[in-house]
């Protein structure tokens, strides 16, 4: 798919084997059939079948494609024009998160602090980001950062801000820098 490791850049392929992978329940080869689909075919509408094809198998990276779609329209800077659905999104992050999928964490917890298609619970929203951020997620850094600032723990949230920096998130650390 990326043509890295000496391999030639090849998006049908790709596909080819991630649909095989995928027919024969081995649930990556769906979420790769997805990504595919969604960023080098451009078929947001067909990613979303192979992403449910592995959420369904139990693969957590596939939930998470999933509920990004059903949240945002496609994945971002990729094909869009799927059916914006949040309570559908919940259900594929709460899935992901199950799974033990950090982002898929991350996601829920956002829905969860915005009350999107899920009633708004912060003490949940924060334990979920504070759990995908210990494992790495700067999304989940952030969020439970903009949690702690918004109950006034602004020391919490420039250590969440600074852990979200050093996780590769630029914004994090521009916010990490304003709150000093």
């Amino acid at each position: 798919m990326f043509g890295d490791h000496g391999v030639t850049r090849d998006p049908n392929d790709s596909r080819e084997l991630g649909e095989k992978a995928c027919r024969a329940s081995i649930a990556a080869g769906c979420t790769l059939a997805g990504l595919v689909h969604s960023n080098a075919l451009r078929s947001a509408t067909e990613a979303q079948k192979w992403f449910d094809k592995g959420c369904k198998l139990g693969d957590g990276p596939g939930c998470a494609a999933l509920a990004v779609q059903y949240f945002r329209g496609g994945l971002p800077g990729d094909a869009q024009g799927v059916a914006i659905s949040p309570e559908r999104g919940v259900e594929a992050a709460t899935r992901a998160c199950e799974l033990g999928t950090p982002n898929g964490c991350s996601l829920l917890a956002k829905a969860l602090a915005n009350g999107e298609g899920v009633a708004q619970d912060l003490r949940r929203a924060r334990e979920l980001a504070e759990q995908a951020c210990s494992n790495a997620d700067a999304a989940g850094c952030s969020i439970a950062a903009q949690i702690a600032q918004a109950e006034g723990n602004v020391d919490g949230a420039r250590r969440l801000l600074e852990r979200s920096c050093q996780l590769g998130n630029g914004v994090a650390c521009r916010k990490a820098q304003a709150l000093q």
